[in-house]
């Protein structure tokens, strides 16, 4: 008899009627045009495994990743998140004498719940410990009424771009667009809880004494508040 794919359907059906109906494996073969052999394996499947087909051993490519290895990868990309595929092939070669090809170490990198995505940078000068003094000094000793929020921005004739675009492979994506930034305006604005409460708009950028002179005269001065401390960032 030529071999040929049987359904499981097929399959359920012959042993239905050998157990249930109580053929004759020969009354089967004839009746379905299976072998006596494939009947007799798949009743030893379903009494062994419960199914007629037996259980498949899993498939695809062995993880090139040993676990000791995948623990010292996600300790490495935790210090240094920024790497590239290519640094971290490298890296694999060079100390664990591990050659990889970058799909291969881009499919175990997702197999490992490694993913590839922009970058959150806060400031390594930054010290918690004294941001929650800071916290807890001003929740404790000032009210929301008390404090004014000071802050400057900027604006000139450039519109948002867009970073990205597509392009045939191998050609650089390209777009005309108008580069003139034209005149800049900086602002300088404090705000409190009831909204602005002194604005200043000049042509140009703001320096200190500019800042110093906003603060000074448009917000202590004008307004009678006792001014204590300045701080740009916490």
């Amino acid at each position: 008899m030529v071999y040929r794919a049987i359904s499981p359907d097929m399959k359920q059906r012959a042993l239905y009627l050998l157990l249930e109906e109580g053929w004759e494996i020969d009354q089967i073969t004839t009746a379905l045009g299976v072998h006596s052999k494939s009947i007799e394996r798949w009743e030893h499947n379903y009494e062994n495994h419960g199914s007629v087909n037996p259980p498949t051993p899993l498939r695809g490519c062995r993880r090139l990743l040993s676990s000791d290895i995948a623990e010292e990868l996600h300790e490495m990309l935790n210090e240094s998140p920024s790497l590239l595929l290519d640094e971290i092939g490298e890296w694999l070669a060079i100390y664990h004498d591990q050659p990889i090809s970058m799909t291969a170490l881009h499919d175990n990198l997702k197999d490992l719940g490694l993913t590839y995505k922009r970058l959150k940078r806060f400031a390594a000068e930054r010290d918690d410990a004294y941001r929650a003094d800071w916290l807890h000094n001003m929740t404790s000793n000032y009210t929301a009424d008390q404090l004014v929020f000071l802050d400057k921005s900027s604006k000139d004739d450039r519109v948002i771009l867009r970073r990205y675009g597509w392009a045939i492979q191998g050609q650089h994506a390209t777009e005309s667009a108008h580069l003139n930034r034209g005149v800049r305006y900086s602002i300088l604005p404090a705000l409190t809880i009831d909204g602005y409460m002194a604005v200043r708009a000049v042509e140009g950028s703001i320096d200190g004494a500019e800042f110093f002179d906003f603060v000074f005269n448009d917000v202590v001065s004008l307004h009678g508040y006792v001014f204590l401390s300045s701080t740009y960032e916490i």
